[in-house]
């Protein structure tokens, strides 16, 4: 039968080919060649021909990659009725090599063969044969597959794609790591990687008050000279530490203060002053009492008497037992906690020293004191009423007290604390990335994981539903404790420390649990430089962690923030223009357009990834009634946009124009098809004027209205890496897609009814930004747009302009 088939397909392709029907023929041609490789080859000339004819490159190359690109394993086409005589998948080519040793580097290091491994063995592990198939969804979703008991994919072969089985429960992702390799990619940021120099930065007022974590076992003390050797501090750990695998970064060496003695004052009064130049807020230092001993008392004694450390700081109680765990006797107590209720109270009343310090952070008056392991105190509750009380009596307002999430412990209700605190790396999510590295120590039994993985999956976490102070880390790393059994976070970038910073500040900006007195967040750490995480510059990166942190703080300064936009929005208009601007510096250009539409009078919303340019006054100065929000750089223009649509679905706008600063600067026509698209959606008045005509004329039909040169079709080209994430949106929002047209570029003009719907794709599904030319969510959505508005029972259209 297949032979049949793939002779009868190819003979409709040549057809379709000498019809002139090229994009008919292209697709025939790849159905042809993935059920027999063999025709590969002869029809390769006609693909070139076809590929030229629709106006695309046709050279070898191109050639070359529009095959690998479109004979990946794919699953059937979305919206289309699949019959055996369309479109049969065959067993042979459903198992996704690159895929399959992408997922599976044990695979790779065995250097198996993808197909007979998965055939074999690989099924019943449960892994996964290519991006479209899950055989443990489908053996559970189907009985008559798991009776078999052979493999759910072969079953799906013979049966399921005949029946338009489902095939795995299709998540909202953007494509595959290993594919986006092919990707071609554009650069959205200027954090550089290299070393960067001190610069003495504008004074800032951020409105995000960031706290980095303090180690202060910077200086030699008794017990760590019994215990480890006279003179040990936390740089003898620090200084021996070697690469456990190549590009592994170690030892981390420290600049500008040096491997510095905390017990000389000018250190820690040039740490503050350091921090506060890049606009750190404070530090919150590690307290270590042991039921009435305090080890590394002084630099505390230091800190209250010099009122030189120019800084706020507050305190968490390291409250767990210190053992020899750097050398793996975990069991083996140097010191222990005693925790009872006599030592709670001896341990609060000796903390008031530093709550009445006016440096001390408070939130309404209440002293902040955090603790480390809420779980191991007995009694937590009642120990927390207690030091209310006590903090009471004292004269004190009460206490903040905030639990760290450590040890299973999360939500702060559970012993009544007013919140809790992220603990980076506790709770961070990522799979061990060990088999993809070169090993170099052949005594490395240690665990290393994906920092970007941390990031991409803190970045899309759902909101907590308790009050947190959010925390981002940087390079978690304890090879300087720990040599052969560290834990390492792997594929640490400024840039991805950078992401994660800023999506903790717009989340704690834009959380109205969060009083203006409580807009915190946390960086582990200042200077834990045994476990690799440090804004303190060292020789790599210089002081480019600082920098980072800085260029997250500024975009936060109460003088720009205090501009934005917090009221709900009102309708004055019967028109709205939804904006977003990544690039200010075309705001002029931007502007010039909207003043077509003046005299129709509309309502303006801005969002913005950054305050550059004053483009905030620019924006008020021309539109003082603008709606202005600042959003994280994610999603690019599509996710402000949902986020906007919220807020103005139920104004009842009988129109809205949707535009944003597009660039496209992987093109060299990009400033051309900006110019073209603003030209053909707000050119003139008189333009506008029929655009809105249209809309008044068919209120209850014209959903999109869309200039005719990008109201483009779908096409195998253009849906190659967004077909998995056009399933899983089409799952979300239950369209039966198909292919039509969308509205390349994402700008256009529609009515707020037609999209009703999208407010269901929620923040977390958009990973941070890769600067990928196709294959993210936002992507998706251009493409399922139209969809959802003939859902809603509206049309798209385009127009000429």
């Amino acid at each position: 039968m297949n032979k049949t088939y793939q002779k009868t397909t190819l003979q409709e392709a040549n057809e379709a080919f000498q019809a002139g029907l090229y994009q008919a023929a292209l697709d025939l041609y790849i159905t042809a060649i993935r059920n027999n490789r063999s025709l590969e080859k002869i029809t390769k000339i006609n693909i070139s021909l076809s590929l030229s004819r629709l106006g695309f490159e046709h050279d070898d190359e191109s050639v070359n990659t529009y095959l690998k690109s479109h004979l990946r394993p794919k699953s059937p086409e979305v919206g289309v009725h699949i019959e055996p005589t369309d479109f049969p998948l065959v067993y042979e080519n459903s198992v996704d090599a690159e895929f399959y040793m992408s997922m599976y580097p044990d695979i790779q290091a065995a250097n198996a063969d993808p197909f007979v491994h998965y055939t074999t063995w690989g099924w019943k592990e449960g892994r996964l044969p290519n991006s479209w198939f899950d055989p443990n969804f489908y053996r559970e979703q189907y009985i008559d597959a798991k009776e078999t008991n052979q493999d759910p994919l072969a079953h799906y072969i013979e049966i399921g794609q005949y029946e338009k089985r489902k095939t795995k429960t299709f998540s909202i992702s953007s494509v595959p790591k290993y594919i986006k390799k092919e990707i071609p990619t554009i650069s959205f940021d200027e954090t550089s990687e290299a070393y960067v120099d001190f610069k003495v930065q504008p004074e800032i007022a951020s409105k995000i008050k960031a706290l980095a974590f303090y180690l202060p076992q910077f200086h030699p003390f008794p017990e760590n000279d019994a215990w480890w050797g006279k003179g040990f501090t936390e740089w003898s750990n620090v200084a021996k530490a070697k690469p456990n695998y190549d590009g592994h970064y170690q030892p981390h060496l420290p600049i500008h203060n040096g491997f510095y003695d905390l017990r000389v004052p000018e250190v820690m009064v040039e740490q503050a002053r350091l921090a506060k130049n890049y606009g750190i807020y404070g530090f919150n230092f590690y307290y270590y009492w042991f039921d009435g001993k305090v080890l590394m008392h002084k630099p505390f004694e230091m800190l209250l008497n010099n009122k030189d450390v120019d800084i706020k700081y507050c305190l968490t109680w390291a409250n767990e037992n210190w053992t020899r765990r750097w050398d793996g006797a975990e069991n083996d107590v140097l010191i222990g906690q005693n925790h009872c209720e006599s030592d709670s109270i001896k341990f609060i009343e000796h903390l008031y020293q530093y709550f009445e310090d006016d440096r001390y952070i408070t939130i309404d008056g209440k002293p902040v004191l955090i603790i480390y392991r809420a779980n191991i105190i007995p009694d937590m509750a009642e120990t927390i009423e207690l030091w209310q009380r006590k903090a009471r009596e004292a004269g004190f307002p009460g206490l903040y007290l905030i639990g760290a999430q450590t040890f299973g412990f999360k939500n702060p209700k559970e012993f009544g604390f007013d919140a809790s605190m992220e603990f980076p790396p506790h709770t961070v999510k990522s799979n061990k990335i060990n088999d993809s590295l070169d090993i170099v120590n052949a005594n490395f039994a240690g665990n290393i994981y994906d920092y970007e993985e941390v990031v991409r999956n803190s970045c899309t976490e759902k909101e907590f539903t308790y009050k947190c102070f959010r925390t981002a880390m940087l390079s978690w790393d304890n090879t300087a404790r720990k040599q052969d059994n560290s834990h390492t976070f792997a594929n640490f970038t400024l840039l991805k420390y950078k992401q994660w910073l800023t999506h903790i500040a717009t989340r704690t900006h834009d959380t109205a649990t969060l009083s203006d007195q409580e807009k915190f967040i946390f960086i582990n750490a200042w200077n834990e430089w045994a476990e690799g995480t440090h804004l303190e510059p060292d020789r790599k990166h210089g002081y480019g962690y600082l920098q980072a942190t800085y260029d997250v703080l500024k975009e936060f300064d109460i003088k720009n923030v205090e501009k934005l936009s917090t009221e709900q929005p009102v309708r004055k208009n019967n028109y709205a223009v939804i904006l977003h601007i990544h690039y200010t510096d075309i705001w002029d250009e931007i502007s010039h357009y909207l003043k077509n539409l003046k005299g129709y009078g509309f309502d303006l919303f801005v969002t913005l990834t950054n305050t550059q340019n004053n483009i905030v006054d620019l924006i008020k100065k021309d539109y003082p009634d603008a709606y202005v929000n600042l959003v994280e750089n994610r999603g690019r223009d599509i996710r402000p946009f949902i986020e906007t649509y919220r807020k103005i679905k139920n104004l009842d706008y009988d129109a809205v124009c949707k535009i944003h600063s597009k660039k496209s600067v992987y093109r060299n026509d990009g400033d051309n098809i900006r110019n073209e698209i603003y030209e053909s959606l707000l050119g003139t008045k008189d333009l506008i004027g029929s655009i809105l005509e249209k809309f008044d004329q068919e209120a209850n039909v014209l959903g999109l209205l869309v200039p005719k040169k990008y109201f483009i079709p779908h096409t195998s080209k253009n849906m190659s890496y967004d077909r998995d994430i056009v399933l899983g949106l089409s799952a979300l929002l239950d369209l039966d897609f198909s292919y039509s047209d969308f509205p390349a570029g994402s700008m256009y003009w529609f009515a707020p009814r037609a999209l009703s719907g999208l407010e269901m794709i929620e923040d977390h599904y958009f990973e941070p930004e890769e600067g990928l030319a196709d294959g993210t969510i936002a992507h998706g959505i251009e493409r399922i747009i139209c969809s959802l508005a003939e859902k809603n029972g509206f049309i798209g259209r385009s127009y000429e302009s």
